[in-house]
């Protein structure tokens, strides 16, 4: 109790510890996401990865590269290189190790965390050759005996009626060609929508398709203006398609033979490709 005096009874004494020496300023924690990209980064880099991955999703199963960020080069993407054989890409870890589907005569393999292989897509695919080697043999048959009766009957109407038989054979030959062609479009279709690598006959890596969020040096990718795709590479020799809807133009000055490839629908791109010119498709 104070008594009126400047004195400080026991009780009223300050007890509290010292204040400690101020020590410099602490920066503020970074947040969880950018510590997961940071290790994720540093091990591919430690693993041999290139640094065109920025940033990568995570989920209940961990990194998935489907999420990444980076840069579609002249040379490749990521850890994968044109180039490189087929066990090759498999090693970086950035593919499937089974293939989802030949559009344009390749061999396409999902990048990591991209569509599964679709066991009905690649039954219907198979179907659709077998029945088109079936109807080009009927087809193939057909016209030998039609140039063979042609040769050797005197009678129009048999004549007639092998013309009629070839003709018939020739249409169910073209559309058994058709339905193969569907099946390929909707491999295809997954492929640009998700990215993928495409694999020549030979076994090389022949073509990168880009993943969304994806560009190329020039900021061109799924999604892009296609009147943006055409002012970055038109000082570059652009090819404007006469037919169909895809451009084409040198990746690089110094690799010719690197080619970038843009589908646009809807004067959007819908599929942005690098592509080995040497390294053809069966």
């Amino acid at each position: 109790m104070n008594n009126g005096d400047n004195a400080t009874t026991p009780a009223a004494r300050d007890t509290s510890p010292p204040a400690p020496t101020p020590g410099p300023a602490r920066r503020p924690p970074r947040r969880r996401a950018a510590v997961v990209s940071a290790v994720i980064v540093a091990g591919l880099t430690a693993a041999g990865g290139a640094a065109a991955y920025a940033t990568w999703g995570t989920g209940e199963d961990g990194p998935r590269a489907g999420r990444s960020v980076g840069t579609l080069e002249p040379a490749g993407y990521g850890r994968l290189r044109l180039g490189m054989t087929r066990a090759e890409a498999v090693a970086t870890g950035e593919i499937g190790t089974a293939p989802v589907g030949y559009p344009m005569g390749c061999e396409w393999y999902s990048l990591r965390g991209g569509p599964e292989p679709d066991p009905e897509l690649l039954r219907a695919l198979e179907q659709a050759r077998k029945n088109a080697d079936d109807a080009k043999r009927k087809a193939d048959l057909a016209n030998k005996e039609l140039r063979r009766v042609t040769a050797e009957a005197s009678d129009t109407a048999q004549i007639v009626e092998r013309f009629e038989e070839r003709k018939a054979a020739s249409r169910v030959a073209a559309d058994a060609l058709l339905d193969v062609a569907r099946v390929l479009l909707r491999q295809s279709t997954r492929i640009e929508a998700a990215g993928g690598v495409a694999f020549g006959k030979d076994g090389r890596l022949a073509r990168i398709a880009a993943p969304p969020e994806v560009h190329t040096p020039e900021g061109i990718g799924l999604g892009s203006d296609e009147a943006a795709m055409t002012s970055a590479y038109r000082d570059r020799g652009l090819r404007k398609p006469t037919e169909g809807s895809t451009y084409e133009v040198a990746a690089s000055e110094a690799q010719p033979d690197r080619r970038y490839s843009f589908r646009v629908k809807d004067g959007r791109v819908v599929a942005a490709v690098v592509l080995a010119k040497d390294i053809t498709c069966g």
